[in-house]
């Protein structure tokens, strides 16, 4: 039974996309964030065939109504990968986590809160 949602940002390639597959196949239900729709679905389809629970989300996390309407529509939160260019979307990061901080499922909020520090802040 899977209890836990991740959210991995820049997911549909590279280091974004190994980190879906582990999250996935460790038993995390995993929402694949990419601003290229078409390979995020493609990619998720392709571990969806193998079993594991992802769906994609066709989302430029600089667009604030965009995410605004992802986490919305997502449950709460358990684990966040911020693998988007960090460096060219910095404030987008900034607003995700602020706008993930109340979406985190488990633990006090300082708990909470150092689980969003170590996933933006940390190389």
């Amino acid at each position: 039974m899977i209890h836990d949602h991740a959210l991995v940002t820049g997911g549909a390639r590279g280091i974004g996309r190994v980190m879906v597959e582990r999250l996935a196949r460790d038993g995390f239900a995993v929402s694949l964030v990419d601003n290229n729709g078409e390979l995020a679905e493609k990619e998720a389809r392709s571990l969806r065939e193998q079993g594991l629970k992802v769906d994609a989300h066709a989302v430029d996390i600089t667009d604030v109504e965009k995410v605004h309407s992802l986490i919305d529509a997502l449950p709460p939160l358990t684990a966040l990968v911020n693998n988007a260019s960090p460096q060219r979307r910095f404030r987008a990061l900034l607003r995700l986590r602020t706008l993930l901080t109340r979406h985190f499922s488990s633990g006090e909020p300082a708990l909470r809160q150092s689980q969003i520090e170590v996933s933006l802040s940390r190389p």
